[in-house]
């Protein structure tokens, strides 16, 4: 009995003395735990009402995202070797023409916000037609080029529509005329300064030109280019179902539907604005949709299936 209580003893005392440093570990925890709720509010509050509030100055760019296809990748349309034969196919025109033996069709396309072009926009418009006989230009306003991806191309439709910028929009809607029709595309303030068929052959998939190259990365983050060796698209030519056409367009839908619906643990969610960075930084719609994501599937064309395919232009 007697060693029973010292044992008892002993183990009173070594649970007194327990009992401080089990305060002490519960208290750190319940500060711990506040000091992570706090920190995960403090974000989700950041997150809600510093990214993704609208800016004054792009408050009507905005779209309210109601529904977004969970699209496949089996879904999407893809490059099916529509251009993979070594003798070019007979193409003709938007409106018809003769039909010639060649890759690239004598169309020329534009967009532009309203069909009403200024005074100097259309003399540019003109350089087009007067040095090209035998091509066909069509203007497309907004309302135009957005009527056209929905009846053309249902499948990229709803990533059109929830584009937060229209020169994001603009973007994917030449992308998508050239891959229907094929041809020549460019903006409405470029000019002709010599016949297309002077450098656009008959054996051509498609045609490039290099914006700018830059000799370091340096050099590059302290321009407003996105990419060392950048190549423009304001001005290219390519024949329909082109595969740098359907890399590009199938990359907006994936990076939109990031842009939208991030995936967390739990499932798939909604974000109803775009973040804000998209309309502060022009980079960002350089990199999403325009000579920055350009440049990259043009490149990766050309290694993966050679010079046959993108023909790019000092």
């Amino acid at each position: 009995m007697a060693h029973s209580k010292v044992s008892s003893r002993r183990i009173g005392r070594q649970v007194l003395r327990r009992k401080p440093a089990a305060r002490y570990c519960a208290s750190w925890f319940t500060a711990a735990s506040f000091l992570t709720l706090g920190l995960t509010g403090i974000t989700l509050l950041y997150r809600h009402f510093i990214l993704y509030v609208p800016s004054k100055r792009h408050d009507g760019a905005f779209v309210e995202v109601e529904y977004f296809p969970s699209l496949s990748e089996k879904q999407l349309p893809r490059y099916e070797g529509q251009l993979d034969g070594s003798a070019p196919k007979l193409v003709t025109s938007i409106e018809g023409g003769p039909v010639e033996d060649r890759w690239i069709p004598r169309n020329i396309f534009q967009t532009y916000r309203t069909s009403k072009l200024s005074v100097e926009l259309v003399k540019f418009q003109r350089s087009w037609i007067e040095k090209n006989p035998g091509w066909i230009l069509k203007l497309y306003n907004d309302t135009e080029a957005a009527a056209f991806v929905r009846t053309e191309w249902p499948q990229y439709w709803e990533t059109y529509r929830i584009l937060p910028h229209p020169v994001m929009r603009a973007d994917m809607f030449r992308y998508l005329v050239i891959l229907r029709h094929g041809g020549m595309y460019t903006d409405v303030d470029t000019e002709c300064a010599e016949p297309l068929d002077s450098f656009i052959s008959a054996a051509d998939r498609m045609v490039v030109s290099e914006e700018q190259n830059f000799n370091t990365l340096k050099d590059l983050l302290r321009s407003d280019y996105v990419r060392q060796h950048q190549i423009l698209q304001w001005a290219f030519a390519a024949a329909p179902h082109h595969p740098v056409l359907y890399a590009l367009a199938n990359r907006i839908v994936r990076r939109t539907r990031r842009l939208f619906f991030p995936e967390y643990s739990f499932g798939l969610v909604r974000r109803a604005l775009p973040p804000r960075y998209l309309f502060d930084n022009m980079k960002h719609l350089m990199n999403h949709t325009g000579p920055g994501a350009f440049t990259d599937e043009a490149r990766r064309c050309l290694e993966e299936r050679g010079g046959g395919f993108v023909r790019v232009l000092p």
